[in-house]
């Protein structure tokens, strides 16, 4: 930063900035420079326009006269000094105009999330003034953060899109556990932890695991049950996340006594009945939903824990939760080391090794889907590069936020990556053979690993209840969208609130709840009386 601070510098045209020797606009003409650089910067509708630096506001006027509808224009400043000029100077007073001050991300993302990250479609930067020139770096920063909140958003708004629905059954269906099983809140262990999860690694550290059992408590990623079961060692906790009936194959090869499984709310209903006393239910708040506001205010709501996206980093989470020892990561490699996607003995291992051929060799089926997919080469934790894609960048990315968070208030890191042949994720990398010096020297006892303290016990009574009140409230929604699409009422602001209260039944609609909308409120009569059909035989149903 400029120890002399910003000038401001009259000119026949105008008045000019000077910043750490970086003039922000054309000397000659600094106010019709900056009305060339928005006049050329090309629009379209549902864009947010990033302008980095405030620079004098130079024009910002002419920007906001050429926005298409559903636009806004984030403008963004590093320097406390440069906002104050700005503002004395006068900023155009547009609802479509945000000008902040921060110098992080994460400040940025936030201006994002309160201008409603839906409405957007494209980030477009539009560089009106040279400031941008005095932290370079920290306004591409911001950018890329912008783009990757944008594309993240609807990516998870295509996932809901696809599987809401989906989502929404399951957790239906599986309310009746809730009466039978445990919290997971309520598991613990003493022991440090191995989180395993099913990446091309894993085979390496799979000799040494076993060498070493008893001496921690393993957690797995349900995609590497199998080929740590078929190696002779069964996991304390499986952690699973998947909606979907495909991933029932992890539990088919072996299903170890004593496993005890870590389930979704809202995983699939097959899954979750697997293991009779020994499920431990969590929640995800996959959608901002009334629903499981619901459940929380009734203290029936199980475990709360992030959106995770990926199994194999709700398993790091999970092992950071239950213990305050060291945690060690395994086969989270979010990449594709020689080619592999997984580990020997999971289910898309075995897979491939069945539909071999005479005319169809053994690693055919995986090098082909690799080759449909848009890779890419990264620094690897290792020395070295490794293939990979955005998908799994983005898991990757979620694993190093959790190492770092678990990180801020610790001295020393207590999470390390064992071989490290995937994406860095923050954690240090140690070789497998090491993993010895950093366990306690001899094994703990048959309980050590981990337990469920069972603190609290769910009646079915209650459950019951809750599950009546749903019924009463859907059946209200039910009566009140008939009523609008048969009149020509307008819809009452207890309308809009009962709307949102039953969001769960149309999360997998592609477009927003719209009360006004004769093509919104047809289809919401049959989501809504599939939701109440579920809750009715929910209500019938046995833990």
């Amino acid at each position: 930063m400029d120890a002399e601070g910003p000038r401001v510098v009259a000119t026949d045209k105008g008045p000019t900035l000077f910043l750490g020797g970086i003039s922000f606009y054309a000397p000659d003409d600094p106010v019709g420079s900056a009305v060339r650089r928005a006049a050329a910067v090309p629009l379209e509708p549902r864009t947010l326009v990033y302008v980095p630096s405030v620079g004098l506001g130079h024009g910002l006027a002419e920007l906001l006269a050429r926005l298409p509808p559903e636009c806004a224009v984030l403008c963004v400043e590093i320097d406390q000094r440069v906002m104050g000029l700005a503002a004395g100077r006068g900023l155009p007073a547009d609802p479509r105009l945000r000008v902040v001050r921060t110098s992080g991300e994460l400040g940025v993302v936030a201006c994002l999330q309160a201008l409603g990250a839906g409405r957007f479609r494209r980030v477009r930067e539009a560089a009106l003034s040279g400031g941008w020139r005095t932290a370079p770096e920290r306004y591409r920063a911001f950018r890329e953060a912008l783009e990757l909140a944008l594309r993240t958003w609807w990516r998870n708004r295509m996932t809901l899109v696809m599987l809401g629905g989906r989502l929404v059954r399951n957790l239906l269906d599986n309310l009746p556990l809730l009466a039978a099983a445990d919290d997971a809140a309520d598991l613990a262990t003493d022991l440090p932890v191995v989180a395993a999860g099913a990446g091309p690694s894993l085979d390496a550290a799979i000799p040494v695991l076993r060498a070493l059992r008893g001496r921690y408590a393993l957690v797995a990623a349900d995609t590497a049950l199998p080929p740590l079961a078929l190696s002779g060692l069964a996991p304390d906790l499986v952690v699973c996340l998947e909606a979907q009936q495909a991933n029932l194959r992890d539990f088919l090869p072996a299903r170890p006594d004593g496993v005890r499984l870590a389930c979704e709310l809202a995983g699939h209903p097959t899954a979750a009945r697997l293991f009779p006393g020994r499920l431990s239910l969590f929640s995800s708040t996959f959608a901002p939903l009334g629903l499981l506001d619901r459940l929380e205010s009734a203290g029936l709501a199980p475990l709360r824990v992030p959106g995770l996206g990926s199994v194999g980093v709700a398993a790091a989470w999970e092992a950071l939760r239950l213990s305050g020892s060291g945690v060690f990561l395994a086969g989270l490699d979010f990449s594709y080391p020689r080619g592999s996607t997984h580990a020997r003995g999971t289910p898309a291992h075995l897979g491939s090794l069945a539909s071999a051929t005479r005319f169809i060799p053994t690693g055919h089926t995986s090098a082909a889907a690799l080759a449909g997919r848009s890779l890419s080469w990264q620094p690897s934790a290792r020395p070295g590069r490794v293939r990979t894609d955005m998908v799994l960048r983005s898991y990757r990315d979620l694993l190093e936020t959790v190492v770092r968070d678990d990180g801020v208030l610790r001295e020393a890191p207590r999470v390390f990556s064992v071989g490290g042949e995937g994406l860095p994720c923050g954690a240090p990398v140690i070789e497998p053979e090491k993993l010895a010096d950093m366990l306690p020297a001899s094994p703990g006892d048959a309980a050590a690993g981990v337990r469920s303290t069972s603190r609290r016990r769910i009646e079915p009574s209650a459950v019951r209840a809750f599950l009546e009140s749903e019924t009463r409230l859907l059946d209200e929604a039910l009566a009140m969208v008939r009523d609008l699409l048969s009149s020509a009422r307008a819809a009452s602001e207890a309308d809009r609130q009962l709307a949102d209260a039953v969001g769960h039944a149309w999360l997998h609609f592609p477009d927003e709840p719209d009360l006004g909308s004769r093509s919104f409120l047809a289809r919401a009569i049959p989501a809504l009386a599939s939701c109440r059909a579920r809750v009715a035989r929910a209500s019938a149903a046995k833990a």
